[in-house]
């Protein structure tokens, strides 16, 4: 299953800015920052971060490996050493709940 497009295009960005804001205040970026420079709304900019953050580092990679390596599941799988349906099935349980979650601030 794909992430919806709206979650992999605000993840994108919000990596975007991130790098860009790091390097002109010479340091991390606030979510406040990253949202003013997105013009995303502070508060969906605070749960897309907060959600995240409360991801297991496993979950986080998995996200990671999706959207800012562009893998197949097959591939994630394989560096993850699970099987492509394990892997679906993690895709499909952590963008149901950024859905749902980005859908209660919206």
């Amino acid at each position: 299953m794909r992430p919806p497009r709206t979650i992999h295009d605000v993840y994108h960005q919000v990596v975007r800015a991130t790098i860009e804001l790091t390097h002109t205040v010479g340091g991390s970026p606030t979510v406040s920052d990253i949202a003013d420079h997105l013009a995303l709304g502070v508060d969906l900019a605070v749960t897309l971060d907060a959600v995240v953050c409360t991801l297991t580092p496993r979950n986080q990679q998995l996200l990671q490996l999706r959207f800012d390596h562009d893998l197949t599941q097959q591939e994630i799988g394989n560096r993850l050493d699970i099987s492509q349906m394990q892997v679906s099935r993690l895709l499909s349980a952590l963008t149901s709940r950024l859905r749902d979650q980005l859908a209660n601030v919206a």
